[in-house]
């Protein structure tokens, strides 16, 4: 098998930035379940890579996994009456095994809408499907950066979804499992991002960034609703109470500062993208379909069935994607060009009875 390979940037190893945090980390005692030096200092670390005031009322939270993230925003947010609208193909509503509505006691209200980008003249439909008690309650509105189809969506889009927000007092959850990937595209500034959409809370991930397991559940403080005001301790509960508050937290929080510390996530991001976009002109080259556009480090292709099983039997692993003939094909922090030339190899047999040499 080879050694490096294009299924899912969780196939790849740990940023070396990581690795010494963790290290450091694990030389002496320190207090147990979150109450240590290091997690406050991780804490400070990502409000201050997103812009926010050292004095806010914000709030981050460490779970090890992004379904966790996700389930530990949305039902912060939410009482068990309201509903959330989400893409039809978010992880959400796809791949977490309905961990929000089982743990979150909330209704998820899917909307298609291309490239996985939410159609909000459909999400209008939901809200105004909603007739008082006799229905679920359209709380929140939730978008994934970059999308489960690797799409962006534009500045313009992020405003026009901050101004739907607006006019139904929806909060907005903000599904970041690969934010880096996503302000690298944009090359936008976080904070410049977190103006433009204010999202209320944040799943930022850190597993897909080049950690070991750590996610962050971020909560800002816009003033609307008053939704941590009310019960600050909220998160606490439902995080303890869900079996995510770890004892030794202190090595889910090392991890961010591994991640932030000299933008190591933001430059391994930067390197994922321009490799998928490498992969992507080689395979273009070779006359394949790219499906969708490639805008951040996924590229969906189409394949036939028996190409993509000749390529599996050469050893290569990706993903079958949704809809018949798509394959997704993912670079990592630490893909390398040499990896790209061998699987175009290998893709050249594969296809050549349908494209040629």
């Amino acid at each position: 098998m080879t050694s490096r390979q294009f299924a899912s940037d969780n196939h790849a190893p740990i940023l070396p930035e990581v690795i010494s945090h963790l290290t450091q980390t694990n030389t002496a005692h320190a207090p147990a379940y979150a109450d240590d030096p290091t997690t406050e200092l991780a804490k400070q670390t990502i409000l201050n890579f997103l812009g926010r005031a050292a004095n806010s009322t914000d709030q981050v939270h460490f779970v090890p996994t992004g379904t966790a993230a996700n389930t530990l925003c949305l039902a912060t947010l939410s009482d068990p009456w309201d509903a959330v609208i989400c893409h039809e193909f978010s992880h959400l509503y796809t791949d977490e095994c309905a961990a929000p509505e089982h743990l979150a006691h909330i209704k998820l209200l899917p909307t298609s809408g291309s490239d996985a980008k939410i159609n909000l003249e459909h999400a209008h439909t939901h809200l105004q499907r909603a007739h008082g008690i006799h229905a679920t309650q359209s709380k929140i509105i939730s978008i994934t950066l970059p999308t489960e189809l690797g799409t962006l969506y534009s500045i313009p889009e992020l405003e026009t979804i901050r101004q739907l927000a607006d006019a139904h007092s929806l909060l907005v959850h903000l599904d970041g499992a690969r934010f880096f990937n996503a302000i690298a595209a944009l090359e936008i500034e976080p904070p410049a991002l977190i103006k433009i959409l204010q999202p209320d809370a944040i799943s930022l991930g850190g597993t897909k960034a080049g950690a070991l397991a750590t996610e962050a559940a971020v909560f800002l403080d816009f003033g609307r609703h008053n939704y941590l005001n009310h019960n600050p301790l909220k998160p606490e509960y439902l995080r303890k109470q869900a079996g995510h508050l770890i004892s030794k937290s202190r090595y889910l929080a090392a991890q961010w500062l591994g991640l932030l510390e000299n933008k190591a996530a933001l430059r391994a991001a930067h390197h994922a993208n321009h490799m998928a976009g490498l992969l992507e002109s080689q395979l273009t080259n070779h006359n394949i379909t790219i499906l969708r556009p490639r805008q951040a480090n996924a590229v969906f292709i189409e394949l036939w069935p028996d190409e993509a099983q000749a390529l599996f039997d050469q050893g290569w692993l990706f993903y079958d994607f949704l809809e018949p003939r798509q394959y997704r094909l993912m670079t990592s922090w630490d893909t390398e060009q040499s990896d790209i030339d061998r699987f175009i190899t290998d893709l050249k047999t594969a296809t050549k009875h349908r494209l040629g040499g």
